[in-house]
């Protein structure tokens, strides 16, 4: 008897495990009783845990290196950068931990390059998380402005995030420090007037 050969997993039906929260171990139940309920034989296909999880990630890393590739495609001259810390629950629902949301935005287009962990919420640590997913997709060059709210781990003069980062960056920024976490659209002509 040969082994199952025929791959099951889709880029959409993977998305679709992924967004209705199914572990690996239950897409086999679901998967196994699809293929019966199609009155096909589930020993011709590849389903067991390891194989699934193995496409999953498989499919989010392309569709993650699409993301990324498209939003580059865009060939942006400048961007602004927004972040806000927050204290969310961890994957296992048990703890929480300190994320930081960071979005890209320019006129009529917005990416998040990344939603790190921070293991404190230091100025260093948060220029440290921006700067590396700036790096992570290429957009180091482009950044003019920031957007943050106004703790002191983001504003203070000498260990601040902003502060940190225009060193790293080695030129001025605009900062766009915000109060009330107001999300900021801009055109070309608003840095030059704030």
């Amino acid at each position: 008897m040969k082994g199952a050969r025929l791959e099951i997993l889709t880029p959409r039906l993977s998305a679709v495990l992924d967004k209705c929260k199914i572990s690996d171990r239950d897409a086999v139940h679901l998967l196994t009783a699809c293929v019966e309920a199609s009155s096909l034989n589930p020993l011709n296909y590849v389903i067991n845990r390891t194989s699934i999880r193995l496409s999953r990630q498989r499919f989010r890393e392309l569709n993650a290196s699409r993301i990324k590739q498209n939003f580059f495609d865009l060939n942006l001259k400048f961007l602004t950068i927004h972040w806000d810390s927050k204290i969310l629950l961890d994957i296992t629902g048990k703890t929480k931990v300190d994320r930081l949301p960071i979005i890209a935005t320019v006129p009529n287009t917005e990416q998040l390059p990344g939603v790190p962990e921070l293991s404190a919420g230091t100025g260093y640590e948060v220029s440290s998380a921006v700067y590396d997913s700036l790096e992570d997709w290429s957009l180091l060059h482009k950044v003019q402005a920031f957007v943050f709210d106004t703790t002191a781990s983001n504003t203070g003069r000498l260990n601040g995030a902003c502060v940190l980062l225009e060193h790293k960056l080695g030129r001025d920024i605009l900062y766009l420090a915000c109060r009330h976490h107001v999300f900021l659209n801009y055109s070309p002509k608003c840095i030059r007037w704030v």
